[in-house]
């Protein structure tokens, strides 16, 4: 068992009254759009940009840092530690699709998700700890 260290930043993308959402094909929850912030960033903020135009295909504007979260999961046998960046941002130009997006990614499964969805577990957003900060953002906190 090993202890790993990941750097992630996501952002809170809303559109009317839902959030987007992002996953893989074969997992059953949802995380916001984002990911890895690699070495050769300079900010966790360049991470996010680079990592949203792969994964939605939209610029991102009037980006907002909220905080950092601490998650952790199980992945196989080892710990990952998680440090994330979390973002509120408007997109440069709309995101279509209702309920589901097209990723310029294959992988990857895009869903617009409703504070209802969310909060009836009808969409299982990780990590739980994200919810508050959703919520807040879409001015129903």
């Amino acid at each position: 068992m090993a202890d790993l260290f990941e750097t992630t930043a996501r952002v809170i993308l809303t559109q009317g009254p839902c959030v987007l959402c992002a996953g893989a094909w074969n997992e059953p929850f949802l995380i916001l759009p984002g990911g890895h912030v690699e070495d050769g960033d300079v900010h966790a903020l360049e991470g996010l940009r680079r990592e949203v135009e792969e994964e939605v295909g939209v610029r991102l504007a009037v980006v907002r840092k909220l905080t950092i979260l601490a998650n952790q999961w199980l992945r196989g046998d080892d710990v990952v530690h998680e440090k994330m960046h979390l973002y509120a941002a408007m997109a440069s130009s709309p995101i279509g699709g209702s309920p589901f997006v097209r990723s310029p990614e294959a992988h990857t499964v895009l869903r617009w998700a409703s504070m209802y969805d969310l909060t009836a577990g009808l969409v299982q957003l990780q990590p739980l700890a994200l919810l508050p900060w959703v919520l807040r953002c879409m001015g129903r906190a």
